[in-house]
């Protein structure tokens, strides 16, 4: 450690210090070699120094000063005694790190702006908006071009994509504020489903769910993202179950009747039949549990309405899990969902489920499992399923 403070104080901040003209290739590497060093060194007034310097070199002409300046922002991130010299710099840093991806496909400096916002996350939110809209340019001008498929150019939109998500999970409860970084957002998000970029549906799919949980409503424009999400191709919507189904789950709980809508209904059952309805090869617990809490949330916000405009929807819910259910090992935790969903089935309609259930020859399996696996109801949703489920069926 003192050895290489020695080496720091003597010879690396000098020549970062340095102005003479012939110095740039040393300037150029000592900054490349502090770009590496992410750990505490002993707190001096060299510190600040050194920080002032490298913001110098940020703003040098000579662009390979200037990328390796930028990238040793990390050494000071790591030294908590020049912390509030720091925060004074945090803008044009982080514009730095926007104009220097603009040019060139460097992934570190996405995990550099990472860095500066979950240390600094305080301070990037009091510019969030601006800052999510000229990521937002940055990533759309990237998607635009032809080079779009490279691998390095891929590493980094996907980084500006999680940037965005770390910046909206961090906003949460912020009001006004996360509506604007939203609306700043929102093209983004539709050119990557409406020009099928399929590379970045995870991420894209990730900060349609972090709005609606920051939000906890649904905006007008968000309709229009729903409907894309819910015609993906059907190879696209199978890959991303537990996405789709948080997302379905968001819709119907904060958009109320509006999912009833025809065109709407449709397809969140054709993305149920995805799930739960596969050919035998393809069948897998994660994807019948999340087909599941898509019927779930169905049922426990628009369960009258969806049954009093189509009663056969109870058959087709329950005739989904009997039918699938044998295929499930009996101590996965799908079972406990499938059963839930028959609760909920015959809350709404106790004498269509129990005829059902008897035709298939299931009433016998259905009460003895939920009774010999009463001790997996483990969460309070699950104990609240079961107490309506029981008061339903003592009130027959």
């Amino acid at each position: 450690q003192k050895k290489f403070e020695y080496i720091l104080i003597n010879y690396i901040l000098p020549e970062i210090k340095s102005s003479q003209i012939n110095s740039n290739i040393l300037k150029s590497q000592c900054c490349y070699l502090l770009s590496f060093v992410e750990e505490e060194v002993t707190p001096g007034n060299y510190l600040e120094e050194a920080l002032d310097s490298v913001i110098l070199a940020i703003r040098s002409e000579n662009d390979a000063i200037r990328v390796d300046a930028t990238l040793a922002i990390n050494f000071f991130i790591a030294n908590s005694s020049v912390s509030d010299r720091f925060r004074t710099y945090i803008p044009e840093m982080v514009q730095s790190v926007l104009s220097l991806s603009s040019i060139h496909d460097i992934e570190p400096l996405t995990f550099l702006l990472d860095s500066i916002m979950q240390n600094y996350p305080s301070d990037i939110s009091k510019f969030a908006p601006g800052l999510v809209n000229s990521l937002g340019s940055l990533i759309i001008s990237h998607l635009s071009s032809k080079e779009s498929e490279g691998d390095d150019r891929l590493m980094v939109i996907s980084g500006f994509l999680r940037s965005v998500e770390s910046i909206v999970m961090s906003m949460e409860d912020s009001g006004p504020l996360i509506l604007e970084v939203y609306n700043n957002f929102y093209n983004v998000l539709y050119f990557i489903f409406n020009e099928n970029k399929c590379d970045f549906f995870q991420e894209a799919l990730d900060l349609t769910n972090g709005f609606l949980f920051s939000l906890k409503r649904i905006e007008k424009s968000m309709w229009h993202l729903f409907v894309m999400i819910l015609n993906l191709p059907r190879d696209e919507v199978i890959i991303y179950p537990t996405e789709i189904s948080d997302i379905i789950d968001n819709f119907v709980s904060f958009g109320g009747e509006v999912v009833l809508e025809p065109s709407i209904l449709q397809n969140i059952y054709e993305i149920i039949t995805v799930y739960c309805l596969p050919d035998d090869d393809n069948f897998y617990d994660e994807d019948f549990i999340c087909g599941c809490k898509i019927m779930e949330t169905l049922l426990l916000n628009v369960g009258e309405k969806l049954i009093s405009l189509d009663p056969q929807r109870i058959g087709f819910f329950s005739n989904i899990v009997i039918d699938n259910i044998v295929r499930i090992e009996e101590d996965s935790v799908a079972v406990i969902y499938g059963l839930e969903l028959l609760m909920h089935c015959f809350y709404l309609n106790p004498i269509e489920t129990i005829n059902i259930l008897t035709n298939k020859g299931f009433t016998k399996r259905f009460f003895s499992t939920t009774f010999n696996k009463k001790k997996e109801f483990k969460r309070v949703h699950d104990k609240k399923i079961c107490v309506r489920f029981l008061g339903k069926l003592l009130s027959l």
